[in-house]
């Protein structure tokens, strides 16, 4: 339906409303199984109702149409419950208002009136799906995104906004199964669902002990399984040997780096100076070449006696695998000059 149609529509919904207003005594009369106080405080909440619709409070319309209902069911109470609804986007429980207002005031309903409730039907099918549950076993409790609607089986197939929705069905000594089902518009989906009993628990008392035979106690400890309060102590050994020699491998890391600049400074100085005599311009380059020689001579010596004591520290932290091994000490002794750079240069 174009946009202008459904103005007008909606327009002669409203004037419907009004009309059944002025109606509403005429109808209550035929009822005479409700008391008059209980009519006239049905007419109250319809009228409160009609106007929060005219404002279009919608949620608070709907409390007030369904206060009217309890009290005094009419036509008018519900056809504008349905329509608040619409309004409130609460699709499903529109069309069932729509549905039950066909039901059981059809041979009242004429004319425009008549032409509203069947477009509104005819859209809602479109606007809603329908889900319809075959549980195992009786009884079960059925959650739809996270409300209780009710146990199995349902009195009727569930009819549902559009999108998806969480289902839920759980009872006691079964698995609770949780899924998701999708909606289309007018599609009526059916799913089958067998709940699985909980697994029994296992109260078999344990199975009694074989008596095994005594273990000898002369065997030697297996130190590969179980550390030793030596094997323990040494731990700390292997984490110093690990520093130590990290430590001095970046010492003469740093210390090949400082001499290496220093061969290209004294290569450069060869080719400038005669013999051992250099101009006096080439002096800033001689005092760097003596400051990268001394601090080449520094981090090679500081990074040997680290990365040796590294070594020694690793060796001493080693488990011992055999009696022979225990009692074992390690000498390691810097020969004099090791580690040593030196460019002579003078002006």
């Amino acid at each position: 339906m174009k946009y202008p149609q459904r103005v007008l529509a909606l327009a002669a919904c409203l004037c419907l409303t009004v009309t059944e207003l002025e109606a509403q005594d005429a109808v209550a009369d035929g009822n005479s199984a409700v008391s008059p106080d209980a009519k006239q405080e049905a007419e109250k909440h319809f009228r409160a109702g009609v106007s929060l619709q005219k404002a279009e409070d919608f949620n608070a319309a709907i409390v007030a149409f369904e206060a009217s209902l309890r009290l005094f069911p009419t036509k008018g109470a519900l056809f504008n419950l349905a329509n608040c609804l619409r309004a409130a986007h609460r699709y499903p429980d529109a069309l069932k208002s729509f549905e039950d207002l066909k039901q059981r005031f059809g041979a009242e309903l004429e004319g425009s009136m008549l032409a509203a409730v069947n477009m509104q039907i005819a859209e809602l099918e479109n606007l809603t799906g329908t889900l319809e549950l075959e549980i195992e076993p009786s009884g079960a409790e059925i959650k739809l995104d996270g409300r209780p609607i009710g146990s199995s089986p349902l009195s009727e197939p569930l009819r549902l906004s559009l999108g998806d929705h969480e289902l839920q069905i759980s009872e006691p000594g079964f698995e609770t199964k949780a899924m998701r089902v999708n909606v289309a518009p007018g599609q009526r989906v059916l799913h089958r669902i067998a709940l699985n009993p909980t697994p029994p628990l296992d109260l078999a008392p344990p199975s009694p002990r074989t008596t095994a035979e005594p273990a000898n106690l002369t065997a030697a400890p297996r130190t590969d399984v179980f550390p030793t309060e030596q094997s323990r102590q040494e731990h700390p050994y292997r984490t110093a040997a690990l520093v130590a020699g990290g430590s001095g491998l970046a010492f003469l890391a740093a210390g090949t780096a400082s001499g290496l600049w220093a061969l290209s400074i004294n290569r450069d100085l060869d080719r400038a100076c005669e013999g051992s005599h250099c101009p006096k311009s080439r002096g800033e380059d001689i005092e760097r070449l003596q400051t990268l020689t001394h601090a080449t001579n520094v981090l090679l010596t500081i990074g040997a006696v680290a990365t040796v004591s590294g070594v020694v520290l690793w060796l001493v932290g080693e488990p011992a695998s055999s009696e022979a091994t225990v009692g074992t000490d390690v000498h390691v002794r810097l020969a004099p000059g090791v580690a040593q750079a030196q460019f002579v240069k003078r002006f």
